[in-house]
């Protein structure tokens, strides 16, 4: 019969071998890994994800997993995870002040050079207590004025920097010219210092390209039949494609990915001489097979094609001078839940860039931990068990010191 020492000595090494294997769990079943530029400040940085780490994961990312130095899980989002912030920017419209105006009334004319559609108007004000009503008009010549709104009350503000802003809403037009007119030749006119607009500028998508490896295209009777062959299987968000055999064309096509014996339909669209294209989707496949139904027309040849994909990220908070990778290709493992979630509106769109090395497999025969050898599952129990018997062991001891004090 082992004593107490004995058994406290064992636990303590079974709990000191699944210490040092759980955190190499998280590291199972990837079959590729890549690492990190070290950075030299601790903060949020945006891990840009090229193609080929992208094709080789899950058309959802889900098998993705960050792991430091210690071999513990560290937190991130997906960029596309973050909300979507636009740039808004104040426009101001240019005073025309040598017009003659036909009327007596006080009136300001703001000039929209560019034809803008615009439904509303900022109006900088001085200072002011009064109440007043004005009239909007619209003009493409300075002599012809035709009615937008009537009857708008400028509400009496003040701020301290001694201006205040007023808005006015109004049906999209297009006018070059808009003329704000006080309504009531005898009262006194409030000051305008001038008008504007504030333009809200959406961030555009951006785009990887992917390499082509090659394609072909097959005439058969009145369809051309053209396959898009890339090396891996990438994530195609977008294709431009450029055609030859018709100056003028306007033709339906049917777009489809091949995997394996499988065919799998995409979409129906329009190819088009006065179009960009560009077509526009979301598959992950290494061949694609576009059918193009020429009717009674010349056949369409495909001359160059492009593919892109959506640029990837993830959001990390990566400590300074850590080590960390990324580990990938799991067709087994399920999208991880961090609380970071919760935060997506406390990180900025501008963050740090941080790239990732080359990708080399991982070679777990050569792995020398004990998760390289033994399921995940044995290591949890083993864990347990020996926390179990510590704390068993741990009230026998202080029964035996209680009776040896009694």
């Amino acid at each position: 019969m082992m004593n107490l020492r004995q058994k406290m000595k064992i636990s303590f090494q079974l709990l000191l071998f699944a210490w040092t294997a759980l955190p190499a769990v998280a590291q199972q079943g990837f079959k590729y890994k890549a690492s990190l530029q070290r950075v030299d400040s601790s903060k949020f940085y945006r891990i840009v994800l090229q193609p080929a780490l992208t094709a080789k994961c899950q058309p959802d990312l889900a098998d993705i997993r960050l792991i430091d130095e210690s071999g513990k899980i560290v937190p991130y989002l997906t960029g596309r995870s973050l909300p979507v912030q636009g740039q808004i920017t104040y426009l101001q419209l240019p005073e025309i002040s040598n017009v003659i105006l036909n009327d007596s009334l006080p009136s300001y004319v703001a000039e929209n050079a560019s034809g803008m559609h615009i439904n509303q108007l900022w109006i900088k004000l001085r200072n002011t207590a009064a109440n007043r009503t004005v009239n909007l008009q619209g003009s493409d010549d300075l002599k012809q004025w035709f009615a937008i709104k009537e009857h708008v009350i400028l509400q009496g503000t003040s701020r301290d920097n001694g201006t205040s802003e007023e808005l006015i809403e109004f049906p999209v037009s297009t006018y070059r010219y808009f003329k704000i007119q006080v309504d009531g030749s005898k009262r006194i006119p409030v000051k305008i210092l001038q008008t504007g607009i504030y333009l809200n500028h959406q961030t555009p998508s951006e785009y990887t390209q992917i390499p082509v490896a090659r394609f072909t295209n097959e005439q058969k009777a009145n369809t051309t039949l053209i396959n898009i062959i890339f090396r891996e299987s990438y994530r195609i968000n977008k294709l431009h494609l450029k055609f030859s055999g018709a100056k003028y064309f306007h033709r339906r096509i049917q777009l489809y990915s091949i995997k394996g014996e499988r065919k799998e339909w995409l979409m129906d669209s329009l190819v088009s001489s006065a179009g960009n294209g560009e077509l526009y989707l979301d598959t992950k496949s290494s061949k694609l097979q576009l059918a193009i139904l020429n009717e009674d027309n010349p056949h369409l040849t495909l001359q160059m094609a492009e593919a892109y994909e959506l640029k990837q990220s993830l959001i990390a908070y990566l400590e300074n001078q850590h080590h960390y990778e990324l580990y990938f290709g799991n067709d087994k493992a399920q999208s991880p839940r961090f609380d970071l979630n919760s935060f997506t509106d406390s990180i900025g769109s501008k963050l740090p860039v941080v790239n990732h090395s080359e990708i080399t497999q991982v070679a777990h025969s050569k792995d020398k931990s004990p998760s390289a050898f033994l399921p995940a599952w044995i290591l949890w129990i083993t864990g347990g068990m020996a926390l179990l018997l510590l704390l068993v062991i741990t009230l026998k001891m202080t029964r035996e010191i209680s009776k040896t004090e009694k």
